[in-house]
């Protein structure tokens, strides 16, 4: 179960450490169980939809291991974001890995 984050938001060192030195061992068609297994609980989990669709359909989910955010809301800018996320089809298995500010 994640919880909420606090912000500005400071991942500890060694959750850092973990998430920084492991996140280019995900893979696409692991398990989530496996991408837990390898960077840790993510921070946010939240549903994955269709892009640029009207009335878009859900077509997965993605887990966020964030690093630094330094408020909620805001521009790219504002949020000064260091993270990961990945992203799973409705069965489960990575379908992409991004990371921003690494």
């Amino acid at each position: 179960m994640t919880k909420e984050l606090v912000y500005p938001y400071h991942a500890s060192k060694e959750r850092e450490a973990t998430i920084r030195d492991n996140w280019e061992r995900i893979r696409e068609s692991m398990t989530q169980d496996e991408v837990v297994g390898i960077l840790g609980e993510p921070d946010e989990r939240s549903r994955l939809y269709e892009p640029k669709v009207w009335g878009p359909k859900e077509i997965g989910s993605t887990y966020w291991y964030v690093i630094q955010r330094m408020q909620k809301n805001g521009s790219v800018i504002e949020k000064d974001e260091k993270l990961v996320r990945v992203a799973f089809d409705l069965k489960g298995s990575v379908i992409g890995i991004v990371q921003w500010g690494l």
